[in-house]
């Protein structure tokens, strides 16, 4: 599948998997923290709502006061305070829709507790004529504002729910369960407000009373424990300070102990006045929490915004970074590796020069790559040097046995010509030797005669050593020409034999070359094509030379024939020339006898035959020297050609290596 890509776009396949991964868990990150500030923001919403919530109750549990007085005194006491109250309610509730208006959007989590108390705002004009007209009895109408409370409260129930951040969910449960306490006081000064109006209290409405005041303590518990601690420390201080709080606990601690009856002696307006004082003090530190919690979630918002802007400049940081160290490492892989192409690119398709080298400065694989290229390319240097130098060797030697075999032809063809001559001699000294053998017969036949051809035949004899002196000497020269070709071909021996070792040498050059032209594989292929070419051209040297060399051993065995031919040759004219000289010693004696001139004369004839049968077998020897030679030019001119075939061949191989730079 990567097979057809390059290097630089695997690495930037193999960067973009961990940029995938990191932006993945970056991703995860920034959505949690967006989470966190949605949920911040939704918190900080509910809590201003809430604290909204907390001002009308505080109103509302003012107005349940005054209308629980109102109704227990037929009308009688609270009717313009009341009147008062009601709008203060008024305003405090238009300020809370006002506040729910401007958070749209961020309420979903309180909305049933929302049209809760909107249902219940909408019954408040009737409720209040009710009221107004004692139409509705007391229980009535503080069943409706309580229960009016109690759905405020639960909009504080609902933030501490959908708070989603520990620290805030449990700040805000402080501060609802302080408005809790605060409820629980409010209905005890309602419920109180009522019994001191009617100066009567029931069983029932004394047990209530105790478990107001038994749930104002729980939620006093609760809200030491989880509201904010500096808020909890000035409560403490305002209510060991303040006499409202003992003497509303005082006169708690009366009506109880007084339980059913009346005659309290405690007036309305006194508890009434004292305990809304209590509650006043109350609504300050409600007001106190509902601050700090503003102040807590706004704090956390901010920080859920700061961690999301955070995430964002970190993954963008981290992701320009790891994008440029994967540039940067991509560039310190690839950037080597396009050099080494180029190089090998301009060796096998360029100057050929090798006089470049990769820089070794890395440690990496990249600069192992580079040390063992150039060690390489130090190897096909030292090679094509030497294949160099060898060609210009190979160019002279051939260059020199081209001339040799020239001169060879050259004197072979003068050994030719004198070998014709020699036989052309012979076949003289034949006729000649013939001619003695006839007159030695008309000797014999004329042996009356022999007193009176005396002279004649002394000079004859004469003439017959002057004959065979010059074939003597004649085939001394063929014997001493026939030894100087000898010569020549051991000559041409020696030097076909430094032939043959130039080539083994060539042969094996080419040979190590293309054994390091196969270990550089590729890169190599184009000089082993060169050094194939080069041990072929070798191959065929040694097989010219060594035809060559045949040829030379041929002609050295012929021309010692032919010289051992020659010198028996000049014994058996040295043996004429004896009987010549015998002949004319028997001449001298002829005067003395003619029996013994008849017998030399015989002895004449039977050296003249002896005379023509060697005369004709020097002839045949040097027909067969001149074949030898015409055959020994002939190879001289083939080793000739092939030297010269040699030579250009060399010099194509001298021309390959020149290609290269070295």
């Amino acid at each position: 599948m990567f097979k057809n890509l390059k290097i630089a776009p695997k690495l930037l396949l193999l960067l973009i998997i961990p940029i995938i991964g990191m932006a993945f868990f970056a991703a995860r990150i920034l959505m949690d923290n967006l989470s966190t500030l949605n949920n911040m923001q939704t918190t900080r919403a509910l809590v201003a709502v809430s604290v909204a919530s907390g001002n009308l109750i505080h109103e509302l549990q003012k107005e349940r006061g005054l209308t629980s007085g109102f109704l227990a005194s037929k009308g009688a006491k609270n009717g313009d305070e009341l009147q008062k109250q009601r709008l203060v309610v008024d305003g405090i509730a238009s300020k809370m829709q006002e506040t729910v208006a401007a958070q749209a959007g961020k309420t979903e989590a309180i909305k049933k507790a929302l049209d809760a108390v909107a249902e219940k705002i909408s019954k408040l004009k009737e409720t209040r004529s009710a009221i107004d007209s004692q139409s509705l009895d007391a229980k009535a109408a503080l069943g409706y504002y309580t229960g009016l409370i109690s759905n405020c409260l639960e909009i504080g129930f609902a933030v501490v729910g959908k708070a989603g951040e520990p620290e805030t969910s449990l700040a805000a449960f402080g501060y609802v369960a302080f408005q809790g306490a605060k409820e629980s006081t409010g209905q005890l000064r309602a419920t109180i407000n009522g019994v001191l109006s009617a100066d009567t209290c029931d069983l029932a409405t004394t047990q209530r009373i105790s478990r107001i005041a038994a749930s104002e303590q729980n939620r006093m518990s609760n809200f030491d424990r989880y509201a904010d601690p500096a808020v909890v420390k000035e409560y403490k201080e305002i209510a060991q300070k303040e006499t409202a709080f003992q003497k509303t606990t005082e006169m708690l601690q009366t009506i109880l102990d007084k339980g059913i009856g009346n005659g309290f002696g405690i007036p309305a307006e006194t508890w009434f006045s004292t305990i809304t004082t209590k509650i006043n003090h109350q609504k300050t530190i409600e007001d106190k929490l509902a601050a700090s919690l503003i102040k807590l979630s706004e704090t956390k918002a901010f920080a859920a915004k700061r961690d999301v802007s955070l995430s964002i400049l970190l993954t963008t940081i981290l992701a320009a970074v790891t994008i440029l160290f994967g540039i940067v490492i991509m560039k310190s892989i690839t950037s080597p590796l396009q050099s080494l192409v180029l190089m090998l690119k301009d060796i096998a398709e360029g100057e050929g020069d090798l006089t470049k080298r990769l820089p070794e400065g890395s440690k990496d694989e990249t600069g192992e790559v580079a040390y063992w290229f150039n060690r390489f390319i130090n190897n096909i240097h030292s090679i094509i040097s030497q294949a160099s130098t060898t060609t210009v060797q190979v160019a002279t030697a051939s260059s020199q046995l081209n001339s040799t075999a020239e001169q060879i032809a050259t004197a072979a063809e003068e050994v030719a010509a004198q070998s014709a001559t020699v036989a052309t001699a012979s076949e003289e000294m034949s006729a000649t030797s013939n001619d003695i053998s006839r007159n030695c017969t008309l000797a014999s036949d004329v042996a009356n005669r022999a007193s009176e051809m005396a002279h004649g035949g002394a000079s004859v004899v004469q003439e017959t050593i002057s004959g065979m002196q010059n074939i003597a000497d004649k085939v001394r020269e063929s014997a001493h020409t026939v030894e100087a070709l000898g010569a020549r071909s051991d000559q041409i021996g020696a030097i076909v034999g430094t032939i043959e070792d130039i080539a083994d040498q060539t042969n094996l050059l080419a040979l190590n070359a293309a054994i390091e032209a196969a270990r550089a594989g590729e890169m190599g292929r184009g000089f082993a094509v060169v050094a194939d070419e080069v041990r072929a051209l070798a191959e065929r040297t040694t097989r010219a030379t060594r035809e060559i060399g045949e040829m030379i051993k041929a002609i050295q065995q012929e021309t010692g024939g032919a010289v051992a031919s020659m010198e028996q040759g000049v014994k058996e004219v040295e043996k004429g020339m004896d009987s010549s000289r015998r002949s004319g010693d028997a001449l001298q004696q002829i005067l003395e006898g003619i029996n013994e001139v008849t017998m030399q004369v015989h002895q004449i004839a039977t050296a003249a035959e002896e005379q023509t049968a060697v005369t004709g077998e020097i002839s045949n020897n040097i027909h067969q020297i001149t074949d030898v030679v015409q055959q020994t030019a002939n190879g001289a001119h083939q080793t000739a050609g092939a030297a010269s075939e040699l030579s250009n061949l060399a010099k194509s191989l001298e021309n390959l290596v020149g290609r290269f730079k070295l």
